[in-house]
């Protein structure tokens, strides 16, 4: 009922929303609701190690700068697109890593191609959280069975 008033377009939907805040003020956020039909195909693809040579590495180079992307990722991504699977990315990053996170694969380039655009799906947790699972403990796969479940 409250999915349906909000008249979505199947694919990408811009939303808007005011947040008040004591110490910011009132502040506009804008996010994405990507609506599939129920016979969309989906392929999850990490990021992480998979998207990037490496989990820890390919979260920090490229804030330098240093592409860290598996070269023909683009291209493979892109294929998987144009056959009509419509991707969605994975990765243990903590939440307050969404906007880098969404700019760095917005921003892989090989040749000609890139990776098609899609939603990403990062952990809840805290920055720290989720580098303390990552790097110590090494086990990002807690969060991300948990969210494919």
């Amino acid at each position: 009922e409250q999915l349906r008033a909000l008249q979505l377009k199947e694919g990408s939907n811009t939303i808007c929303f005011r947040v008040n805040s004591e110490w910011q003020g009132t502040q506009l956020l804008t996010a994405n609701i990507y609506l599939f039909s129920p016979l969309a195909k989906l392929v999850i693809s990490d990021v992480d190690g998979t998207i990037t040579k490496s989990d820890v590495l390919g979260q920090m180079l490229p804030r330098v700068g240093v592409d860290w992307s598996h070269l023909g990722v683009t291209a493979l991504h892109q294929c998987i697109a144009v056959n009509g699977y419509q991707m969605v990315y994975l990765t243990a990053r903590g939440i307050g890593m969404a906007t880098t996170t969404k700019e760095y694969l917005a921003s892989i380039k090989q040749g000609e191609d890139m990776l098609p655009p899609a939603p990403v799906l990062l952990s809840p947790t805290r920055l720290i959280e989720s580098l303390t699972r990552e790097v110590i403990r090494r086990n990002p796969e807690e969060f991300k069975i948990e969210c494919l479940q």
